[in-house]
């Protein structure tokens, strides 16, 4: 669906923004068309939907900003949304450190070559010296 083959993208994007709603809740503030919507300040919004009968649960949900469908279901009637809070906290947490030590590794090897240059230029210039020096 996502991808545009079963709807269009433009189809999607409307079912995808917040059609209704005042946020006043933080997780069901808005609905889309089918779907809740969780405001999300840093990003694009999260949208989700849900449903439980005696004896089952599911939230299934959608995170454009880091390509991530999420889907819990449960043979209990009301635990899937407590569960869905703590993979979000642990999950996007672990996701912002991992992200944190990515961009510290970009940084090093960038580091290093501008040191293995400055050596390197050092070493080319010790070597001109000296080889001006066995000239004379």
């Amino acid at each position: 669906m996502l991808d545009g083959t079963l709807l269009s993208k433009e189809l999607v994007a409307e079912m995808l923004k917040k059609q209704s709603g005042n946020g006043a809740d933080a997780e069901e503030g808005y609905y889309g068309y089918g779907v809740w919507i969780i405001d999300n300040p840093k990003g694009r919004e999260i949208a989700y939907f849900q449903g439980c009968d005696p004896g089952v649960s599911f939230l299934s949900e959608y995170n454009p900003n880091q390509g991530i469908v999420s889907v819990l279901v449960s043979n209990y009637g009301d635990n899937v949304w407590q569960e869905m809070r703590k993979i979000r906290e642990i999950y996007y947490e672990s996701l912002k450190r991992l992200k944190a030590a990515e961009e510290k590794t970009e940084k090093e090897p960038k580091k290093e070559a501008a040191k293995k240059s400055a050596r390197d230029a050092e070493g080319e210039q010790a070597f001109q010296e000296q080889s001006s020096v066995s000239e004379i």
